[in-house]
């Protein structure tokens, strides 16, 4: 039997479902917060231990790989609060303490297989991302980068996965919004833009991530889109998406100047809107990348570099779900399972 989605509706309605919510209902909602049991982790530590030592290629490794009977039933309840609920959920209970960094990235990323399909974040084949401040002015990748974050989905997966492995001095909180809650909100406050939030906007592509594909998207990609059955989708990254206005020259009373800067007033000063958390070592959060954004506080990093603020970021394909129509992808050279960047050599000339 077919689950219902998570937000559904039509354009100039208001969206309904579990993945319009703000922050008061989230924060009284624990339908998103799991805890792995003592049985899981000894199985983790069982299967990490097993590949400790091994020259591994992550896109090489399966569920069986991480044999986690104990998992299942939680796992399983994650998905469904992931794809059909509320779009978020966080995964307390994993001693990072007691691993090693490689070994981390391991239990990571075996806890993650039971979850979804793990794809690529770049042209490099990296299948787990370091959020770290890499203080490197060449890097242009914003989680190399320190500082806060905007509200934004990542260009391209089902799932986005962040786990906490050291924090900062201050600040750096994690911040969550339901992109349906913000279509909701622009349709009350602002109608006369929605048809172009519905239109959407060329994106730039990454270089060299885009491989041989055009730097700017053919295509506008919706801000905000209800695909087959009326189930809601969005797509929107500041920046990429407005690199574009001084390419073509555009004025700034330009109706998509207009509507740019509407949605991103909503996204930087609604906290009433925004689940706001901070992330402890041995935490992992994982949002629908598909309805939700998410964003990152200013902080303040340790003088020395081996103590620095480190997250692992993944991206995932949750089975199951509909395919993403061809409008709403950003790139087209995708790694697997419709997701990901696909692994290449750049030109260099």
């Amino acid at each position: 039997m077919a689950k219902d989605f998570a937000g559904v509706g039509q354009q100039m309605q208001p969206i309904t479902g579990p993945a319009v919510w703000d922050r008061k209902q989230i924060e009284a909602d624990a339908s998103w917060l799991f805890q792995l049991s003592k049985q899981t982790l000894q199985e983790l530590d069982v299967a990490v231990k097993a590949l400790s030592g091994r020259d591994i290629e992550f896109s090489t490794l399966t569920q069986a790989d991480f044999i986690l009977p104990s998992f299942c039933a939680t796992a399983e309840a994650m998905q469904d609060v992931l794809g059909y609920g509320r779009g978020l959920a966080k995964l307390s209970g994993f001693e990072v303490a007691n691993y090693t960094l490689d070994q981390v990235k391991l239990a990571y990323f075996g806890i993650s297989l039971h979850l979804g399909i793990p794809v690529s974040q770049s042209y490099r084949g990296d299948y787990i991302g370091e959020v770290i401040d890499k203080q490197d002015p060449v890097d242009r990748r914003p989680y190399h980068n320190g500082g806060e974050f905007i509200m934004h989905r990542d260009p391209t997966a089902d799932l986005v996965g962040l786990m906490s492995i050291r924090k900062g001095k201050t600040g750096g909180l994690s911040r969550v919004m339901s992109s349906a809650t913000v279509h909701n909100v622009l349709l009350a406050e602002k109608p006369e833009l929605m048809s172009t939030f519905y239109q959407g906007y060329p994106y730039m592509r990454t270089t060299p991530d885009r491989g041989d594909t055009e730097l700017y998207t053919p295509y506008k990609i919706p801000v905000f889109k209800f695909a087959d059955e009326g189930e809601f989708m969005a797509h929107y990254i500041p920046g990429f998406s407005e690199f574009y206005q001084e390419r073509d020259g555009m004025a700034s009373d330009h109706i998509e100047v207009t509507a740019q800067t509407a949605i991103k007033d909503v996204l930087w000063h609604r906290p009433e809107l925004y689940l706001e958390t901070i992330l402890k070592p041995g935490d992992m959060q994982f949002v629908n990348n598909r309805f939700l954004m998410h964003a990152r506080t200013d902080y303040e990093d340790w003088d020395e570099p081996s103590k620095y603020r480190l997250l692992l970021r993944i991206w995932m394909q949750l089975p199951g779900l509909s395919v993403v129509p061809d409008d709403m992808q950003h790139f087209v050279n995708r790694d697997r399972a419709d997701g990901g960047i696909a692994k290449s050599t750049p030109d260099v000339n």
